[in-house]
């Protein structure tokens, strides 16, 4: 895996990652490889309240105790196999994906069933 030392060589990187997905739908026929990133928020949980999120004030988006499951994921997973989806996907969105008590498990079975896919994480790291 390429080391990304810096904000130039990460962006050299996403770069590359779409010239590598493009190259690798350039003849395909199937309107799901079109799309780069699937975005998986696993929880509507959040410990941070950054300004650039709508979390940062609870009467537009409140934190609430609800996650996504094993079960969800799995069929998430299927499907997009089923439809042999081939972009990344990111464990994302407006909640802090550790915070859900079956994060590992969740990637695990994505993993099983997605093998060949980039899987990525953003969170702030403070769980």
């Amino acid at each position: 895996m390429k080391k990304v030392d810096d904000k130039y060589s990460f962006l050299q990187y996403r770069k590359d990652q779409e010239k590598k997905h493009l190259n690798l739908i350039e003849n395909t026929t199937n309107p799901l490889h079109s799309i780069l990133t699937v975005e998986m928020n696993l929880t509507e949980l959040c410990n941070r309240k950054c300004v650039f999120c709508p979390r940062h004030d609870p009467k537009v988006y409140p934190n609430r105790n609800l996650n996504t499951t094993i079960e969800d994921s799995t069929t998430i997973a299927k499907r997009l196999a089923e439809f042999d989806y081939v972009g990344r996907i990111s464990f994302s969105g407006f909640g802090e994906n550790f915070l859900n008590k079956e994060f590992n498990e969740i990637v695990q079975a994505m993993r099983k069933e997605l093998p060949n896919n980039v899987f990525e994480c953003n969170t702030n790291g403070d769980f």
